[in-house]
């Protein structure tokens, strides 16, 4: 605010007379003395203008007015700048946690494309008709830590336990025919014994 104020002065001195009432510039059109026509009280000093201490106040005065609405107005500016700077720099947060998501989502979408082409290109597999079998198959790596030995071995114990199962039916489907043949001859001896009585 001093320095306002300062500047203030300086230039209300580059101004001259021009911002003191008519009574106080009595000087002659020539700039060279009091005019000899202007019979008003002047109070000069080899042709330069004192202006009286109630108009130095009240110059002063308005000055000082001045100063502290530019001083208000430049911290409501301040104000508004801190505001706005922190609104920017929220903004930036958000669009770098936006871009890192993206870059993230991107990641994980070329993966599924890729995975997509190698099972439909290698295995037939289109893993868009069999997301539930393939979620339950990965879920089924995950179990096991990703460890393809222990998964090799788990899929050869069940592919063993599944052909066991198949041999063992087969057995149980022909002692099936054979205890059904040999209830028919049971029931056809029996009667040929009770025929016989």
């Amino acid at each position: 605010m001093l320095d306002c104020y300062s500047h203030n002065i300086n230039n209300s001195a580059q101004t001259s007379n021009s911002n003191f009432p008519e009574s106080v510039s009595n000087t002659s059109a020539t700039g060279m003395g009091p005019d000899p026509c202007n019979n008003k009280s002047t109070n000069s000093i080899s042709g330069f203008e004192i202006p009286f201490m109630s108009q130095i106040t009240d110059f002063i005065s308005q000055k000082k007015k001045e100063c502290l609405r530019l001083e208000k107005d430049r911290q409501l500016i301040h104000k508004d700048i801190v505001g706005l700077e922190l609104q920017k720099d929220q903004v930036d947060k958000n669009l770098n946690k936006m871009i890192q998501k993206e870059k993230s989502a991107m990641v994980y979408l070329d993966w599924y494309y890729e995975l997509r082409k190698m099972l439909l290109d290698n295995y037939c597999i289109k893993i868009e008709d069999d997301i539930p079998i393939f979620a339950k198959l990965i879920n089924y790596f995950l179990i096991h830590g990703y460890d393809a030995n222990e998964i090799i071995n788990e899929y050869t114990t069940a592919l063993s336990l599944r052909d066991e199962v198949i041999v063992k039916q087969a057995n149980v489907q022909t002692l099936q025919i054979q205890n059904a043949a040999l209830n028919k001859t049971n029931s056809h001896l029996e009667s040929q014994v009770n025929m016989r009585r």
